[in-house]
């Protein structure tokens, strides 16, 4: 896995602002937000075009999720595509740039923010 480049970080950060609260800037710092950007996201080659077929470390399988296995990973695909199967049917479909999987975790994260100000808010009025 290679850093992705500098462009790619500003875009990156600018769409996570736009697209979940979670990354809003009453929630997290930019100097955070940016530092998160630089430090967990990877540009990650899978292509068949790219690896040679004996290349060991080249798993056509390679999995984001696990069927029926909890996750507490958002995954936003900014370059490239990949095949995602869901459901008991198995369907498939080709997701691309921009797509992301695990707005629930971001969605819980929210929640808890939330529940975590409210109290504050409650500890307050007691107080007075």
């Amino acid at each position: 896995s290679l850093l992705i480049s500098t462009q790619m970080q500003v875009v990156t950060m600018q769409w996570l602002k736009t697209n979940h609260s979670a990354f809003h800037s009453d929630l997290i710092a930019q100097s955070v937000l940016e530092k998160l950007v630089r430090q967990h996201v990877r540009r990650t080659e899978i292509s068949t075009e790219e690896l040679d077929p004996s290349d060991v470390a080249y798993n056509p399988t390679t999995r984001l999720y696990t069927k029926k296995t909890l996750s507490n990973k958002f995954i936003l695909i900014l370059e490239g595509r990949v095949n995602v199967t869901i459901g008991e049917s198995a369907m498939t479909f080709e997701a691309g740039p921009w797509y992301c999987f695990g707005t629930e975790v971001l969605d819980s994260v929210l929640k808890l923010i939330r529940k975590h100000k409210e109290n504050q808010e409650n500890e307050k009025f007691q107080d007075i």
